[in-house]
């Protein structure tokens, strides 16, 4: 909410200033990226949303007085601390490891769900769906941020389903959190072709170095897409919502409405999506803009050519379909290189 209120009051800041550089470059954003007059609210919206990092005198004016002291330009603090929040990481990419502490507890209860912990279900139900008392259905809930609620998923009326919902815990994070296990099914499902594996795309920490080792002045911006921590902003269609199926260990059955991120392959369909926002626009952008996974990498020789670039990226993120936007709190804009290598690998993975 902080950054949509910033975005608002950074356009109009720099609405009033009509001979101001992100002004300017704004109306050359709609010539350079072919874009149609119709689209050029979007731009000016892209350029407000990141001209903070450029031009940093709107945090100096009345508008911007609220964000002067916020983390989300403190970006070398932010940085220290990475969010207290489950990973990405698939089915297809976890270790037996992981699942081992369910297996083996579903094995000494002999699968029945009532006697598996109860403290799992605490961790869980009030993400899935909680309940006001301990009841079988689905329709009874209490106001909570459950994905239920939020229409995140939906209950199921087949009696059967293609996964389990689980409490485990990651590696480096000692805390319970929900999970989703689809591994008995993985083979039998079916992926787009045109997806690509996005590990196998060159690590951005390489790939920004060899470019500053040609580009002494060279700036960068780490880009990453808004996703809840359980699932990506992006919707499946009717028909293809039944690998997407699970149990809860209360016994209700759901479908998930949106990509789950423990869905096998999850992070080749978010991948896919990146990917597809800025192709339209790759005669601007170049090899200068790559994506991976849910992240870009945008790389220029110096700063006014990065904020063009950093520009015209959120705006293709961000453009009609709107389904994606650019989280600020997960991105770093506008650093060099010592900072992007100096970075934690959880923000670039």
């Amino acid at each position: 909410m902080e950054m949509v209120d910033m975005t608002k009051k950074c356009r109009r800041y720099f609405r009033k200033l009509f001979d101001c550089a992100p002004i300017i470059l704004g109306f050359q954003l709609v010539d350079d990226l072919d874009v149609e007059p119709e689209y050029a609210k979007g731009v000016h919206k892209a350029i407000a949303k990141v001209a903070p990092f450029f031009w940093p005198q709107f945090l100096w004016s009345k508008d911007g007085e609220p964000f002067r002291n916020s983390l989300m330009f403190n970006q070398a603090e932010r940085a220290k601390d990475f969010p207290d929040i489950r990973s990405h990481v698939s089915n297809k990419y976890r270790s037996p490891e992981f699942f081992k502490e369910f297996e083996d507890a579903m094995t000494r209860v002999g699968g029945d769900l009532a006697d598996l912990p109860p403290e799992w279900d605490l961790h869980m139900r009030p993400i899935i769906a909680h309940c006001r008392f301990p009841c079988q259905s689905p329709w009874i809930f209490s106001n909570n941020r459950s994905v239920y609620k939020c229409g995140v998923i939906r209950s199921r009326s087949r009696p059967s389903v293609q996964g389990e919902a689980i409490a485990a815990k990651e590696p480096g994070r000692d805390k319970y959190d929900v999970f989703f296990d689809w591994r008995r099914n993985m083979h039998l499902m079916e992926y787009n072709p045109l997806m690509v594996n996005p590990h196998s795309i060159t690590p951005f920490k390489i790939t920004a170095k060899e470019f500053s080792l040609k580009n002494p002045k060279a700036r960068f911006a780490v880009l990453s897409l808004w996703s809840a921590p359980h699932f990506y902003p992006l919707m499946i269609g009717w028909d293809n919502r039944d690998p997407t199926s699970f149990r809860d260990l209360i016994g209700r059955h759901f479908n998930w409405m949106f990509v789950p991120k423990d869905l096998p392959r999850s992070e080749w369909s978010i991948h896919l999506s990146a990917s597809g926002r800025i192709a339209p626009f790759k005669k601007f952008l170049g090899k200068n803009v790559i994506a991976k996974r849910d992240k870009y990498l945008v790389m220029a020789t110096d700063e006014k050519e990065l904020f063009k670039l950093v520009a015209a990226t959120t705006f293709a993120i961000q453009t009609k379909p709107w389904r994606l936007e650019l989280d600020l709190w997960k991105s770093f804009v506008n650093v060099d290189i010592e900072f992007l290598e100096g970075l934690d690998n959880k923000w670039l993975e």
